[in-house]
């Protein structure tokens, strides 16, 4: 039962992914008040069986605060890889002493079992143990799902990732190609009168 009910996942998931995209309303939006933003994503490389994983911190102003750029290596399946992604963004944000976060991802498998009370028991169960457990130091977390535009920051930041041979921080800038999307997505914010 429990195969079989993964596999509907994993088939769902599949085909979630795989149909054509087509251009959305939707676009990044700033979170209220004094909630920081932490967006995550992964570039997979099924070739290689590598990856990058990327994190972009953002105000309610729309404001980048920090972006960081994970490379990894010998990487079985992307999920795995967005769940430790998931993780690296609240331990950063512990790290980083914010009190107020939501997380926004573009996977719905790690966004979903986050959401859930009940215990994981898949292959990234120990990851999603993991953020529950941390999440638990902060005043208020939110696990939200997102679609790709939405996340486009964090995504380009991955793509720029796998060029990258080690881990990479950045504080309150980042590289051009992600401060102009992160300014592309304050163009929502504040639109022009």
């Amino acid at each position: 039962m429990f195969i079989r009910n993964y596999a509907t996942e994993y088939t769902t998931s599949q085909t979630v992914l795989n149909r054509p995209s087509h251009p959305s309303p939707f676009h990044w939006s700033p979170p209220a008040g004094n909630l920081i933003k932490v967006n995550f994503d992964v570039a997979f490389d099924n070739n290689s069986f590598s990856s990058s994983s990327s994190i972009v911190f953002r105000n309610n102003e729309g404001l980048l605060i920090a972006a960081t750029v994970f490379p990894h290596s010998y990487v079985l399946n992307s999920c795995v890889v967005e769940a430790q992604a998931c993780l690296d963004a609240i331990s950063l944000a512990h790290e980083l002493f914010f009190h107020n976060i939501i997380i926004e991802g573009d996977s719905l498998a790690v966004i979903k079992k986050l959401n859930y009370a009940s215990t994981d028991r898949l292959f990234i169960s120990m990851f999603i143990s993991d953020v529950k457990h941390l999440s638990e130091g902060f005043e208020s977390v939110t696990f939200k799902f997102v679609n790709r535009e939405c996340n486009a920051a964090a995504h380009q930041a991955a793509l720029l990732g796998r060029n990258c041979s080690s881990y990479l921080i950045w504080i309150e800038e980042a590289l051009t190609t992600i401060e102009e999307i992160v300014r592309e997505d304050r163009r929502w914010v504040d639109p022009p009168d």
